[in-house]
């Protein structure tokens, strides 16, 4: 009797516990999307970005390359009839999508990647507001670390954008709705409550509580320089020599703030990147080497974009140091050539509404010039652009029908229809489009007269001309379409 009693005992305790795991394991207090893993997919240079649901417009802003200096503006949104876009990139991806004084959100994402971006709503001081929340479809990323902030920002601001809400609630001299106070106890809060429930990982609840204290520490020491009170550093706990967190933002911002409170105590006026620049290289700040070049590289930026005058001379200072900073002196020799060559393209580009620009060459042809060139072949004229997904998955299916008709016979003309000269040459590579003839670039595509005149208000697509320069289809068929070369074949034929 005592055993049967003893064993019904021992069964409710193994049933409450394998509840209890289950009831942890369903702790869900956010809806998430279910993730689609592909592992079999081979992934190109590029970042796929897909609008999941009805919204009507995101502005998003993109840095591609390290040696990117402004953030490069795209849009995605039922509004302007685009829900996919395709970022080129060769290798991670920032992102950052800003709601005015609202929001700021900024993530990364690796080459490769598809990306789906949803619209959640919520309540932001009485006002409705659209957010966005990410899930990557083809690797296993954390959804409740890729969104945090948005976990935040359903209370108070986030550490990101604390700083743009605070001096627009200045400006229209709101009511102070969240302090800085408010905003750092409720990001330990939200990284305490997902950590408790294991959603988020304990580095990654590590790394948001640091980012925290050093976020508190950054707006005090900032207020004290202002008002001119002595502040010990040493009594703000945080490390002045950390170097795991050399690629942080809020972390490299506070090193600089520090830098600001020990040599420029005296000034109240702003204080500009060139002349902060001039003290870290020049005194001895007792910053690490590791942490002294990730603040040069911040304040460089910021010299080259709101100080260019006084950019060469600091990147000439630099280089003086060399030896300690060969990568990053590389960097910005790299910006320096890409500016020549995007003037030499810009030069080219002046007044050249509707001519056409090739990737090796710094002129601009007519459209016509080009046609007259090919004739005696059958033309297949390719309207694309590197953002279009449908254009780019037409491109394995253009580029075997290369492949298998006679070039002297044949030949397509690809014209990109990008505003951008860096997403067209970075897509021309990718698709293996810069290794083919016929590879321009429209200038001024949505004042050219050759979109009006053949009335291209969607993308793909093509033109198809005989061997005589005649225009034979001017809606033609895609090239994954088997009845294309059929046709071309025909035309090729009828001309024997």
């Amino acid at each position: 009797m005592k055993r049967n009693i003893l064993l019904k005992v021992i069964l409710i305790v193994i049933i409450f516990i394998i509840t209890s795991c289950e009831k942890n394991k369903k702790i869900n207090p956010f809806q998430i999307d279910k993730l689609v893993i592909d592992s079999s997919k081979k992934f190109k240079n590029e970042v796929v970005l897909k609008l999941k649901d009805s919204t009507d417009y995101f502005l998003v802003n993109i840095m591609t390359t390290p040696s990117q200096m402004k953030w490069e503006p795209i849009t995605i949104g039922i509004k302007n009839k685009k829900s996919v876009v395709v970022i080129p990139t060769d290798s991670i991806l920032d992102l950052a999508i800003s709601g005015g004084y609202r929001y700021l959100t900024r993530v990364q994402f690796k080459k490769g990647d598809t990306v789906f971006l949803t619209g959640k709503k919520m309540m932001i001081y009485n006002e409705s507001i659209i957010y966005p929340f990410y899930t990557v479809a083809n690797r296993k990323v954390n959804p409740y670390e890729l969104n945090f902030d948005y976990f935040v920002n359903l209370n108070t601001p986030t550490l990101k954008t604390f700083r743009g809400y605070s001096m627009f609630y200045k400006f229209k001299k709101w009511k102070n709705l969240s302090t800085f106070y408010d905003v750092y106890a409720n990001t330990i809060a939200v990284s305490d409550s997902l950590y408790s429930k294991n959603l988020i990982s304990k580095d990654f609840y590590t790394q948001k509580q640091k980012e925290a204290k050093i976020f508190k520490a950054n707006i005090q020491l900032k207020k004290a320089h202002l008002n001119k009170t002595i502040k010990a550093l040493d009594s703000l706990n945080i490390s002045l020599s950390d170097s795991t967190f050399s690629k942080n933002r809020l972390y490299i911002n506070y090193l600089i703030t520090t830098v600001k409170y020990k040599f420029f105590f005296s000034r109240k006026n702003h204080i500009r990147d060139s002349e902060l620049f001039d003290v870290v290289i020049n005194k001895n700040t007792s910053i690490i080497p590791i942490l002294k070049k990730a603040i040069l590289d911040d304040l460089l930026k910021g010299v080259y974009l709101s100080e260019r005058s006084k950019f060469n001379s600091r990147l000439e200072k630099l280089k003086s140091f060399n030896k300690y900073y060969p990568l990053l002196v590389k960097k910005y020799e790299s910006v320096l050539a890409i500016e020549r060559k995007n003037k030499a393209f810009h030069k080219a580009m002046k007044n050249s509404t509707g001519k056409l620009l090739t990737l090796k060459e710094e002129k601009t042809y007519n459209y016509q010039d080009i046609l007259n060139k090919e004739k005696g072949k059958v033309v297949l004229v390719d309207f694309w652009a590197s953002w279009c997904v449908p254009c780019r998955m037409e491109m394995p299916s253009l580029k075997k029908l290369n492949k298998e008709l006679d070039s002297t016979k044949f030949t397509a003309i690809s014209i990109s229809i990008d505003k951008s000269v860096t997403a067209w040459k970075k897509a021309s590579i990718q698709e293996e489009l810069d290794k083919r003839p016929n590879n321009y670039l429209l200038v001024n595509a949505e004042k050219s007269s050759l979109i009006s005149d053949f009335k291209i208000n969607m993308i793909p697509r093509y033109l198809l001309y005989d061997t005589l320069g005649n225009l034979i289809d001017y809606n033609a068929a895609r090239p994954s379409d088997k009845n294309l070369k059929q046709l071309i074949l025909k035309l090729l034929n009828s001309k024997k």
